[in-house]
């Protein structure tokens, strides 16, 4: 599975990466959000997808 952040709907409330920060992480400078652009391992497919 791989994840990408639609910048557009963004809300920079970090909650994917509170749920997942395997995975997400905020954007150097801004409050945006940016998915690390790997394959999401299985044991982390669930927090994606509640993030």
């Amino acid at each position: 599975m791989k994840v990408e952040v639609d910048q557009v709907k963004c809300t920079t409330m970090g909650i994917c990466v509170k749920i997942c920060p395997e995975v997400f992480r905020f954007q150097e400078g801004s409050k945006k959000a940016n998915a690390i652009p790997v394959d999401v391992p299985d044991h982390l497919v669930e927090k994606c997808i509640r993030a």
